[in-house]
């Protein structure tokens, strides 16, 4: 980093600028709440197939429907918090997240389960870059380091709760 750089951003983010309070751990919440989602649902795999007579093929598609919708939609996400706002989107996103987790509740069969695991990857497609945009820009630059360790934590906590969770 530059002098003017640092000269730049002490001017903008001065000694003991915060962001809003709740921000922080609010987004932080929904990251886990999305990282929790693709992780756990291997815990559920099982039951999913007995319940649903799901076979080996519908089994992979609910794991990776999430996966693959949300890989898929990460840039136009990202796009779309630039075009239509950030708040905006990921109200948007978490309403369809939060719909989807709804509908793969009450799937009564495999393809149900895997569009709502579909919609679900698509929700977290619009969050993820909506929550680290707003992440980057509400936490001042003083305080970015501690932010992204409570980041990484965050979806450490995420993986190893799924897994233990699992029995594993």
């Amino acid at each position: 980093m530059t002098s003017t750089a640092i000269a730049a951003s002490a001017a903008i983010d001065p000694a003991g600028a915060r962001a809003p309070r709740g921000v922080l751990p609010a987004l932080l919440t929904v990251t886990f709440m999305t990282a929790l989602d693709f992780f756990i649902v291997n815990v559920a795999m099982p039951a999913i197939q007995l319940d649903l007579r799901a076979g080996p093929a519908a089994l992979q598609w609910v794991v990776a429907g999430f996966g693959l919708a949300l890989a898929a939609g990460l840039i136009t996400g990202g796009r779309l918090g630039d075009i239509y706002g950030r708040r905006r989107v990921l109200s948007a996103g978490l309403t369809l997240f939060t719909v989807a987790s709804v509908l793969c509740g009450v799937a009564p069969q495999a393809w149900a389960l895997i569009a709502g695991r579909v919609l679900q990857g698509a929700g977290a497609a619009m969050i993820m870059p909506q929550t680290l945009a707003v992440l980057r820009t509400a936490v001042p630059a003083t305080a970015q380091p501690r932010r992204s360790r409570a980041t990484g934590s965050r979806s450490g906590w995420a993986r190893s709760s799924a897994r233990s969770s699992a029995g594993c």
